[in-house]
């Protein structure tokens, strides 16, 4: 319940250019909020227990909340939900790598096995490119890792007097 609230108040949907802004710089945003969020504790209760407590809340909240917390970004096409902690496949060209580890190498940081650092991404809803940086780059692009590929039938061509 809590995360939920955390998540409708910290968290907005954003346009792809600011979202991997808001991902570089979300530690130092969250360690801004908990350590103020500490010190007006401290502040208010001057408690010994209580200053103990906060730090084991604030502790909880930063790496178990905050920290996970994933960003959120708007697809200008179809305007769906792309959360930064969708598992995802590498643009490199020489070869696709799967990348479960999202909360530390999301698509919007880069690629945990080769460094490749995607300059856009594949919408996993209408399949359009979703440019994260203002070079409007589609050459190597990430997609999500747990799309299933359409396979469209192909035409059967048929001999003239065969039925």
């Amino acid at each position: 319940m809590a995360s939920k609230l955390v998540s409708e108040l910290w968290v907005k949907h954003m346009n792809a250019q600011t979202a991997r802004l808001r991902f570089k710089i979300r530690p130092f945003v969250n360690v801004a909020f908990v350590l103020g969020l500490f010190v007006s504790a401290a502040v208010i209760f001057q408690n010994g227990f209580v200053v103990v407590t906060m730090i084991g809340v604030v502790f909880y909240l930063y790496y178990y909340i905050l920290h996970k917390m994933p960003v959120q970004l708007e697809c200008p096409h179809c305007q769906r939900t792309i959360y930064s902690n969708t598992p995802w496949l590498c643009g490199n060209k020489l070869a696709h790598h799967r990348n479960d580890n999202v909360y530390e190498f999301p698509f919007l940081r880069k690629c945990e096995h080769c460094g490749h650092e995607p300059k856009s991404y594949e919408c996993q809803y209408c399949r359009k490119i979703i440019f994260l940086t203002p070079e409007h780059s589609d050459i190597g692009f990430a997609r999500c890792a747990d799309i299933q590929e359409v396979k469209r039938p192909v035409p059967v061509m048929r001999c003239k007097g065969s039925r």
